[in-house]
């Protein structure tokens, strides 16, 4: 089985929009891998946000992004991440570990 982590723009979109896109990009992964499984990155969890200020609410989603990302053997980055700080990031750090990449 490959675990998948996709890499997504999510600021400012529903989950809704987030899930649409996802569905899409995994209906295309199922012609490309016979076994896969996404590694679910919503994350559904809220900060606390007496402790976090401002901006640096991105580095505590980015945290916790980057936990489930250790888990796949394949990241997938969707259209519009290079345009997303969040997703840039993502990136570097797969890269920089030697993670299989695909863009899509």
């Amino acid at each position: 089985m490959t675990k998948i982590f996709l890499i997504q723009p999510m600021k400012d979109r529903t989950k809704e929009a987030i899930d649409k896109e996802r569905e899409s990009l995994m209906s295309r992964l199922n012609t490309l891998y016979d076994d896969i499984e996404l590694i679910d990155s919503y994350i559904e969890e809220e900060p606390n946000r007496d402790n976090i200020l401002g901006d640096k609410i991105g580095i505590w989603y980015l945290s916790k992004s980057l936990e489930k990302m250790a888990e796949a053997d394949l990241v997938v980055l969707a259209k519009g991440w290079e345009s997303n700080r969040g997703c840039k990031l993502e990136e570097l750090v797969a890269s920089k570990y030697g993670m299989k990449r695909l863009f899509m």
